[in-house]
């Protein structure tokens, strides 16, 4: 077996036809090095008409695929695609994205040093959940993560998630999105949570939002950073929350603790519209560009962030995102972006990145 392809065949807790701990589907783990490996990957999973085990891809830092040779999924015309086995004897399906591992994919370096990058190629979706058979009633749930990647160059979708139906959750962090044209998140799922990621130089067109969340159940954004984007077309927003089609939605879209700024858009753009119970705080963005009638919203501010770099989320020293966020929306993330301590001087600050503390300011504190 080659050793970069690990296939880690977990069996179930008991033996077959008990009842106790059954529905549990084997995991297929995957220790991608090289573009030749990621193509022995794609290969092996864009062939078969169905999954019905657990997969994740573990991408050690580099490119991928670093060359113009890649079998892509030919009904989606996609690089990676999930096709889930509808079974209800399962309890859940994972499908597992990360980055940043070592050698042996044994451990997992912290963000913001070298990275791990798909290159879309400018293909129609980088990930894409491939439906097979689906009905609303004979379904098992999903659980798709994804952390610790950069999704570069996608053109319809970087991840789309779009799945009906209940039970299915979505999960992402310390991840970038940029450089496409498309939707960088498509999702529709129960619970949905993007934290510590950025979105970064994308332009997308007419009628799509860069961030699409189609579901009215539960969604977490939290301390992401949207920068340098473009709504080059009409009827775009950058985020989207909830289903204008849904008359009584049953969950709280959260958007706290975010940054949007440099965003190029015409007159008629909005930079966020909201069809759902939402709460929307502790913000650098222009509220006037909301569309909609959120549940809440108080205590966001239109100023400049202060970048330290001309591209990225790190923040200079005096950026007024410094302790400025909720720390309950943090959502218990230990990083963000960069690897570094997500709450530093006691309080979570806004964006994707984290400033240490500022010395100074807490010797002369001390002596009051």
């Amino acid at each position: 077996m080659n050793r970069h392809v690990a296939l880690l065949l977990l069996s179930f807790l008991v033996s077959f036809g008990s009842t106790a701990g059954a529905g549990v589907p084997a995991t297929v783990v995957y220790c991608i090095d090289d573009s030749t490996e990621f193509t022995s990957v794609l290969t092996a999973l864009n062939n078969l008409p169905s999954h019905s085990n657990n997969y994740e891809l573990r991408f050690r830092p580099g490119t991928f695929p670093s060359n113009t040779s890649y079998p892509v999924a030919a009904n989606v015309n996609a690089l990676i695609a999930w096709r889930p086995r509808w079974v209800t004897t399962y309890d859940q399906y994972t499908f597992k994205i990360s980055g940043e591992w070592n050698a042996g994919c044994t451990s997992q370096n912290a963000p913001g040093g070298t990275t791990s990058t798909i290159n879309g190629l400018d293909l129609y979706a980088i990930f894409y959940v491939d439906e097979v058979s689906y009905t609303d009633v004979n379904h098992t749930p999903l659980l798709i993560e994804i952390d610790r990647i950069d999704f570069w160059r996608f053109a319809a979708f970087g991840a789309n998630a779009l799945v009906a139906g209940g039970g299915h959750d979505l999960r992402i962090s310390a991840s970038r999105f940029r450089s496409g044209t498309g939707m960088a998140v498509s999702a529709d799922a129960d619970a949905i949570v993007i934290q510590n990621s950025l979105f970064e130089s994308n332009a997308i067109g007419n009628f799509i939002n860069l961030v699409d969340i189609d579901s009215e159940g539960l969604t977490l954004m939290a301390n992401n950073t949207f920068r340098n984007n473009s709504l080059a077309g009409s009827s775009r927003r950058l985020v989207g929350l909830g289903n204008p089609n849904t008359s009584s939605p049953s969950g709280v879209a959260i958007f706290e603790n975010n940054i949007i700024y440099q965003t190029t858009m015409s007159a008629s753009s909005d930079l966020l519209i909201t069809d759902t119970l939402a709460r929307i705080k502790n913000n650098i963005f222009d509220t006037t560009s909301i569309y909609g009638s959120p549940l809440f919203i108080s205590d966001n501010y239109n100023v400049d962030p202060k970048f330290a770099f001309a591209a990225g989320a790190q923040l200079q020293s005096g950026s007024p995102a410094r302790d400025l966020g909720n720390n309950a929306s943090a959502n218990g993330a230990t990083i963000d972006l960069y690897g570094r301590a997500r709450i530093q001087n006691l309080v979570v600050d806004i964006g994707a990145y984290e400033l240490a503390p500022i010395q100074d300011s807490i010797f002369a504190h001390a002596f009051e």
